[in-house]
């Protein structure tokens, strides 16, 4: 993961507009985390509501993939 950060790193250094890119990168991250885990629920016959939660504690592992990206 050290050539993906340091290239992610590099793009939000090379940007005029950092805290933008920074926000931008924080989507993709949530977007990446919150789609695999939805995939992978597809196969897990759980109920909604608990489904639900386990997306939004999904979140928090985007926030942590953004974290370790973007500032580590």
């Amino acid at each position: 993961m050290g050539f993906l950060s340091d290239a992610i790193q590099h793009f939000i250094h090379s940007e005029v507009n950092e805290p933008a890119a920074k926000l931008a990168v924080l989507c993709v991250c949530l977007f990446i985390a919150v789609f695999a885990v939805n995939f992978l629920l597809r196969f897990i016959p759980l109920p909604r509501k608990v489904k639900d939660i386990v997306l939004m504690c999904s979140m928090g592992g985007g926030a942590f993939l953004w974290y370790s990206v973007t500032f580590i």
